[in-house]
């Protein structure tokens, strides 16, 4: 067997049906393979980048890893940002890449990424878990597997790199290679520190009255936010989470706080931020700065437990008493298998929790929204927060919203409500790369044929990567792409306005026809300026099942992030102290 077959047929064991790529020359043996082959899809996108971006979003909804192509070079550096967004949120991935011939290294040849040439994976290291570069084709099975262990062990999970030359792709590896697909418990550990469980539950059942749970977005991850739900009903413990954790409790249940962060919602304010909290219990949140509020000395609890798969990736912006190595999974399970007697006071304070969340609820009105009128809006230029809601109104509640980086992505994630956490993809972790939901949307869509899929985005972000329109269209994904279309860099141009008008206009975005550019790529393309006329537009979209643009012509209006604003004037960006 050639090395590039034995690679298709590695992919095909774990289940992989699709790959996100750019063709070129040195990917040419395994992509002819591939397509004569026919059980793995090639989708060829607009740029590598796009590609990137597609498995990222492809490996976030499908709860497996990612696979993307590119030519060594110009190919794999046009998916850099890609990669990096993949590896600040862990999101494993497998990037192959081809070389130019082994005789040809070091010799001028065009796009000659070896160490003798441009040195591709030096360039790449600081991305990758771990990177490949076989130079015959009894390497390719070790390191294969090699790469894959790394790609989905929890301290170094993230994108990892094979790469292959020409010769090498059509090579033949060893007879005895066999190819052993990962194991369920590679691909989804469960682990947890029994003793720190123990000891951190102890404090929890004996110190606890104002008992919050703040989930991050490895309860999502680890596939427990069912029984998150269960724990905390079990107890009635309010249930905060981080934006990238939105829905792992529905943001419809009693006992949801909404986000904690740049988009903070009302309850989540009053209850975590405004009250005295006996224990605070993190569950899979990294603690970086928007997720304890710029490092807010209000973000605080008298006794703080922390349990996280890989203590290396979080970050040290507050203190905390305890730390319980291990999955939100196991730790859940634990938790709930704890008997009645031994939690015996968590259980005598649930209605004493119940009274504590009402009244926080009414000092909001019972309303976990701010600037709520906004959402009724009938101004033109459109509100961007009458966007979002007429999008909720409209479409199934099971839909996938991919959520794109920008002034938009605030009033997505305070306006728009979700019952589960895979209603909602964003890489707002810690990159937050403007563009990446244009590919991670049709990723997404590829994993989960069967799921409605929105796309949430700017006009700055489509300037980037709106031409992946033409890759939906091509392959037939009913996508709608909605762009709240402010003409402008929205959040620096809010800036902007209180410099200079000379500095305010500058951040001014031309006013492109993107309904006419969807059309042009062979996609459905509407403008709307009347917020009337939101909500039939959106709902004709959806029923034509194909890729449709919406251009929403919105106002560039303040976001909903006056609380967090608040906290982060004090952070260290303005001299305050953390």
């Amino acid at each position: 067997m050639k090395a590039k077959r034995y690679v298709i047929e590695a992919l095909k064991s774990e289940g992989i049906k699709h790959v996100f790529m750019v063709p070129g020359g040195e990917l040419d043996p395994i992509v002819f393979d591939m397509v004569e082959e026919g059980s793995i899809q090639p989708i060829c996108s607009a740029i590598e980048g796009g590609a990137a971006f597609m498995a990222d979003g492809y490996s976030r909804s499908s709860n497996k890893f990612g696979v993307c192509a590119a030519i060594g070079g110009p190919g794999i550096l046009n998916m850099a940002t890609a990669i990096a967004t993949a590896a600040a949120d862990h999101s494993p991935m497998l990037v192959i890449s081809g070389d130019v011939p082994l005789d040809e290294e070091g010799k001028g040849f065009i796009q000659d990424s070896s160490s003798l040439g441009i040195n591709t994976s030096a360039v790449m290291a600081p991305l990758m878990s771990g990177q490949v570069e076989a130079h015959s084709a009894n390497q390719v099975p070790f390191g294969l597997k090699n790469l894959m262990n790394k790609m989905l062990t929890p301290s170094t999970r993230g994108p990892v790199h094979l790469s292959m030359t020409l010769d090498v792709q059509d090579a033949e590896v060893s007879e005895d290679a066999t190819y052993k697909p990962v194991s369920e418990s590679t691909l989804h550990p469960k682990y947890l520190n029994e003793e720190a469980f123990e000891e951190a539950f102890s404090v929890l059942a004996a110190n606890g009255r104002k008992v919050v749970i703040y989930a991050g977005s490895e309860v999502r991850k680890s596939a427990s936010w069912e029984l998150l739900t269960q724990f905390a009903e079990k107890y009635s413990i309010p249930v905060a989470t981080t934006i990238s954790a939105k829905g792992v409790i529905s943001e419809e249940h009693e006992l949801s706080l909404g986000i904690v962060g740049w988009v903070i919602h009302p309850y989540a304010n009053k209850i975590v931020m405004e009250d005295d909290i006996d224990v605070m219990l993190c569950l899979g949140v990294q603690l970086n700065s928007a997720e304890t509020m710029a490092g807010s000395k209000e973000f605080k609890a008298k006794t703080t437990i922390v349990s996280y798969p890989n203590f290396h990736n979080v970050f040290q912006n507050i203190d905390y008493e305890y730390e319980v190595l291990g999955d939100s999974y196991s730790f859940l399970k634990h938790a709930l298998a704890v008997n009645d007697k031994r939690s015996a006071k968590l259980l005598a304070g649930k209605q004493f929790r119940e009274e504590w969340l009402a009244t926080a609820k009414a000092a909001c009105n019972n309303v976990n929204a701010y600037d709520i009128e906004n959402t009724a809006s009938t101004d033109k230029p459109i509100h961007p927060a009458r966007l979002v809601k007429a999008l909720r109104k409209v479409l199934p509640q099971d839909t996938v919203m991919a959520i794109d980086s920008g002034a938009h992505m605030m009033f997505a994630f305070h306006y728009w409500t979700v019952t589960d956490p895979t209603q909602v993809i964003t890489a707002l972790d810690y990159m937050g790369s403007m563009g990446w939901a244009w590919g991670a949307v049709i990723g997404s869509k590829v994993a989960l044929p069967n799921r409605p899929h929105v796309l949430f985005t700017g006009d700055a972000c489509t300037l980037m990567h709106g031409m992946e329109i033409k890759t939906a269209v091509e392959y037939n994904l009913p996508v709608v792409f909605v762009i709240s279309n402010n003409r402008a860099y929205g959040n620096p141009k809010l800036r902007a306005m209180k410099f200079s008008q000379k500095v305010n206009d500058f951040m001014n975005i031309p006013a492109f026809d993107f309904a006419a550019l969807g059309r042009s790529l062979g996609a459905e393309g509407f403008t709307v300026t009347d917020p009337d006329e939101l909500e039939a537009t959106i709902e004709k979209a959806y029923k034509l099942n194909k890729p449709v643009v919406i251009d929403v012509i919105v106002d560039n209006v303040p976001t909903p992030t006056k609380v967090y604003d608040k906290y982060f004037a004090t952070s260290f960006f303005h001299g305050g102290k953390l």
